[in-house]
């Protein structure tokens, strides 16, 4: 039973080791933290900085920050986040009307940006939403490692 969980263990390290190397050579641009608790984002910039899959962790309290952000950075033709993380349960404009108001206002490169709904809802009925609105990462809290490692070999392992 123990040499089990053990050859588990080199079997995630060895992954995360394979992970960092792919890493060094290809980052993602930016990777965009999406939600209104202030210690939750801190922890997941350290863990995006940390993993060295970004070149550029930008964390924001809310939806509209977030809009705003995405403009500024499309009124000044710079490249958008690949990666967003969005909370759904914010105040103000939460992670749905997010997720359409940045649909609307950025059709032209939604293909070049992967959406992913981090929350600590466990409501199956947000999860569904999540798979209709065509969202179909829907993670838990906290971001780790594996999820960034599983995220960048589902879509962007065809830079290496």
């Amino acid at each position: 039973m123990k040499f089990g969980l053990i050859l588990n263990k080199i079997r995630e390290v060895h992954s995360v080791f394979l992970f960092h190397y792919k890493i060094m050579k290809n980052k993602f641009n930016s990777v965009l933290l999406i939600d209104d608790s202030i210690p939750i984002n801190y922890f997941h910039k350290i863990i995006v900085e940390k993993s060295g899959v970004a070149l550029n962790c930008i964390a924001v309290n809310n939806g509209q920050e977030a809009l705003d952000y995405l403009q500024i950075k499309k009124d000044a033709q710079e490249r958008l986040p690949e990666l967003i993380f969005v909370d759904i349960n914010m105040p103000g404009i939460n992670g749905w009307e997010f997720l359409e108001k940045f649909r609307a206002n950025h059709k032209s490169i939604l293909k070049e940006v992967v959406t992913v709904m981090l929350t600590t809802s466990i409501n199956p009925d947000d999860k569904e939403k999540s798979k209709r609105l065509n969202v179909p990462n829907y993670f838990p809290k906290p971001l780790t490692v594996k999820v960034l490692v599983d995220l960048y070999d589902s879509y962007f392992n065809h830079r290496i």
